[in-house]
């Protein structure tokens, strides 16, 4: 019996750290803003993005020390699309699905689509120029304060939010 509780905490540790919640958007919503962090990262994930496997690690990173800012990795996946992804990449975050439906057609935009209007429509962000593994930045008062898009360069996209968290440093 032993062997078998060391050999379930072996298995436990090596377990994947990532966490997949289908959320309805009001829950998100409310979810960002009660966060107690001064900055709100919300980072759109698509998993058939190239850049997704450069710049998610790169946020984690970034972010994984700083008390003053909070990743919200938000995708239009439904769950079981994104627990392959998460499997097989072993990122160590929580992804929000607010798509809990799989859809009949898949298409990228179906499911960047409903992270954009979520965006949109909860926070004023323009999203028109936005893409998968663009990020906002959310103040304590639900306004974007900073954002990337397509356009934006890779230094300039870790410069950003570099100085953005930067501004309330831990």
């Amino acid at each position: 019996m032993r062997y078998f509780h060391l050999l379930t905490l072996f298995f436990l540790s090596m377990t994947l750290h990532a966490q997949i919640v289908d959320i309805s958007t009001d829950s998100l919503y409310n979810k960002i803003m009660s966060s107690d962090a001064d900055y709100r990262v919300l980072y759109v994930f698509h998993d058939a993005c190239p850049c997704i496997m450069e710049t998610l690690p790169n946020v984690l990173d970034l972010l994984k020390d700083k008390k003053n800012a909070e990743l919200f990795v938000i995708c239009g996946h439904p769950k079981v699309f994104v627990e392959g992804f998460a499997k097989k990449n072993k990122f160590d975050c929580k992804y929000y699905s607010i798509n809990p439906k799989k859809p009949r057609m898949i298409g990228l935009s179906n499911y960047m689509g409903k992270v954009f209007d979520f965006m949109k429509q909860r926070f004023g962000v323009n999203t028109k120029k936005m893409g998968a593994s663009a990020f906002c930045i959310i103040n304590r008062q639900g306004k974007a304060i900073a954002q990337t898009t397509w356009e934006t360069t890779d230094e300039e996209y870790m410069r950003l939010l570099s100085s953005a968290i930067s501004w309330n440093a831990n």
